[in-house]
């Protein structure tokens, strides 16, 4: 996957409905339609998260 430009990024981000997307992600969270991420910080601190969706960016 490539990276987008910072140009590409706000086209699509402007093409974004913020509100339809969090309202379909309380949606699934309610329902259950989850699943649970663990990250280990830098810091040796583990973080616990649910997540209904992701984005992966590519650094």
């Amino acid at each position: 996957m490539q990276k987008l430009s910072e140009e590409k990024l706000l086209a699509r981000d402007a093409k974004r409905d913020l509100n339809a997307e969090l309202l379909e992600s309380i949606n699934n969270l309610n329902a259950g339609k989850v699943v649970r991420v663990s990250i280990v910080a830098r810091t040796g601190h583990i973080i616990e998260s649910p997540v209904e969706k992701m984005l992966l960016a590519v650094a």
